[in-house]
């Protein structure tokens, strides 16, 4: 890096003196001001800084309070350009540096830009894969349970066709026709006497007898 130089006495003065001569006259006022910052200058130790020729000059003023504050700021630029001049290389240098630490820092804030969209892209993938994960899971869910009531509503099913089917096997005793025996084809008809009349009780009985026991053949 070129080493910045700093202005001396002379330089200073010099950059002054021609400004005020600039105009072809010099007016009382810059006469006064010239003197009392060259008795700044004659006070200062050491080098000649930027920062320390703006206090000098500010010091100067303040004892020349007539000075026109439209010339002290000229006279200023016109110091302040003569160091311009002398470190040209050094100020372009420099301002070639600010603007490759600018642009580096330019180019750090576009990649953590960059980073930080990623990761809030990457954030998003995997909050919709699983807003995705849990869509699935309560479908398949669902499904399971829908299953699971389609196969108990089966069974249900199943069972009441297969009692019902065991009802309809079922053969009640009511259902079935009674046997009613025919009398005898030579069957005689009975007399009306005491006597026939016992045989016609008897016949009588024994039809009663055969048909119960027929009703109690068929229950069992």
């Amino acid at each position: 890096m070129t080493e910045v130089k700093e202005l001396n006495l002379s330089e200073i003065l010099m950059a002054l003196q021609d400004f005020m001569t600039s105009d072809g006259a010099i007016s009382a006022e810059q006469r006064e001001f010239y003197s009392v910052f060259r008795e700044h200058l004659n006070g200062h130790v050491g080098e000649f800084k930027v920062e320390d020729i703006e206090t000098l000059l500010m010091q100067a003023k303040g004892d020349v309070p007539d000075l026109p504050e439209e010339e002290f700021i000229k006279m200023g630029e016109a110091i302040l350009n003569q160091y311009r001049n002398k470190n040209e290389d050094a100020l372009n240098e420099r301002i070639r540096a600010l603007a490759a630490e600018e642009a580096r820092k330019r180019a750090l804030a576009e990649k953590e830009r960059l980073r930080r969209e990623e990761e809030e892209r990457i954030a998003e993938e995997a909050r919709l894969a699983e807003e995705a994960r849990l869509a699935e899971e309560a479908r398949l869910a669902e499904e399971a349970r829908l299953a699971e009531e389609a196969r108990i509503q089966a069974e249900l099913e199943a069972g009441e066709s297969a009692k019902q089917a065991y009802w309809d096997g079922q053969d009640l005793p009511g259902d079935e026709a009674k046997i009613v025996p025919d009398l005898p084809a030579d069957a005689l008809p009975i007399p009306e006497s005491g006597k026939g009349k016992s045989k016609l009780l008897i016949m009588f009985g024994t039809i009663v007898v055969l048909g119960a026991s027929a009703a109690a053949y068929l229950l069992l």
